[in-house]
């Protein structure tokens, strides 16, 4: 697969086509409950509520830098499992909703996140870190990740490396949320839109990537 992605994105680079643009970040990913103080908005807990389990906030960190990159709470609305015994791989479509937050969000005793004007400072960041709770049932995880952005999609291959140090590889393709619920609305209210060929793209990028796998 990453043979394949970077002969395409060296490919991509001709006059005639749209570009493919790699980047290699490499990240930690650590989780923590909810502060007590904090309250989700109103329409994102009621997806908590559906699914029985608290969310929790998961904290990605640069590890060049080593400055928080993102602090997102990610609430899982529905999976789709697809068994595919002819092709290497079965796979998941999830949908899901990723609230993004500030450290600052956290450092208020507010009843929820104020706006996030501005990029907290890394003393903010130390502070808002202190005071978390780690979440015990989840594992750290460290990230290199190979990303390739095309149009509207994502492909993500990462290595995975697990505190006991066994590593997991993973592959995942996103479709640009904003576009996708842009276009959703828009065929809700009967208007021209894209939302299958957005959401068919998505399918065509999985099945694209089967292949290079060794379908």
């Amino acid at each position: 697969m990453n043979k394949f992605l970077n002969t395409e994105t060296a490919l991509s680079q001709q006059p005639s086509r749209h570009k493919i643009h790699y980047t290699h970040p490499k990240e930690r990913d650590a989780f923590f409950l909810l502060p007590p103080h904090f309250a989700l908005p109103p329409w994102a807990a009621h997806f908590v509520a559906e699914r029985g389990r608290g969310p929790k906030l998961r904290v990605t960190t640069d590890l060049k830098t080593g400055r928080v990159k993102a602090c997102i709470v990610k609430i899982r609305v529905a999976d789709l499992n697809v068994y595919s015994p002819l092709t290497p791989f079965d796979w998941r479509v999830s949908v899901n909703i990723e609230l993004p937050l500030s450290p600052a969000d956290f450092l208020s005793n507010g009843s929820g996140p104020p706006p996030s004007q501005e990029a907290p400072s890394e003393e903010q960041e130390q502070q808002f870190l202190a005071q978390l709770e780690p979440d015990q049932d989840a594992q750290v995880r460290v990230k290199d990740r190979m990303q390739y952005r095309h149009l509207i999609y994502t492909v993500d291959l990462t290595q995975v490396t697990l505190p006991d140090g066994a590593k997991v590889h993973e592959c995942e393709i996103e479709a640009d949320a904003e576009r996708v619920l842009r276009e959703a609305d828009r065929a809700r209210r009967g208007e021209g839109n894209e939302f299958e060929r957005a959401v068919g793209g998505l399918v065509a990028n999985l099945r694209v990537m089967c292949r290079a796998g060794g379908y």
